[in-house]
């Protein structure tokens, strides 16, 4: 006998929330990439370093930079989720809309900084905005999650039968042990 999930999985079924699920879990991934990268580009040729007091600064071409936001793209993989997927249409709108903006605004705020833009790093790991953007950023991740657990909920819920379902079962089996 099979398990309830791995016959859902057999069967070709997909979870309500699996578009939420993945932009939820991004940042595993595109955290260490954008950082790994923005270290990259910041020791080359095309910024200027220079000494701090705890590590070092580069100023670098904005549109140079901007590349490091690239790992970024993965927030937009629940598009595909309205193409192909078997998720509700629903959760992969909401899912594709919070990818967008998780893709969006750290590049709009990098682009809009000016022609160049300084990178630290020493005490904190290096990344492409300032720490503003970042708050946003994990803001817009706590919005994700937020998301995920209120489709998980209402997915849940259309799932299982109503509480008056299950009293009216359980009053149907009480009486019959009566009769």
């Amino acid at each position: 006998m099979l398990h309830p999930m791995a016959k859902r999985l057999r069967d070709g079924r997909k979870s309500a929330t699996a578009p939420l699920w993945w932009i939820v879990v991004a940042p595993l991934v595109t955290v260490p990439a954008t950082q790994a990268w923005t270290a990259g580009i910041a020791q080359s040729d095309a910024c200027t370093v220079s000494r701090d007091f705890i590590g070092e600064t580069a100023l670098c071409p904005t549109e140079t930079l901007a590349v490091a936001l690239a790992p970024g793209l993965i927030n937009l993989v629940p598009a595909l989720w309205l193409l192909f997927g078997r998720a509700p249409r629903k959760t992969a709108v909401v899912a594709t809309a919070l990818g967008l903006a998780r893709f969006l605004v750290p590049l709009a705020a990098l682009l809009t900084s000016g022609p160049d833009a300084s990178v630290s790093w020493g005490f904190f790991p290096v990344y492409p905005n300032e720490p503003s953007i970042l708050v946003a950023s994990f803001g817009l991740w706590l919005i994700s999650l937020l998301a995920l657990v209120l489709f998980a909920r209402e997915a849940g819920r259309s799932s299982r039968p109503s509480i008056k379902a299950r009293i009216a079962g359980l009053a149907r089996q009480w009486q019959s042990m009566w009769e």
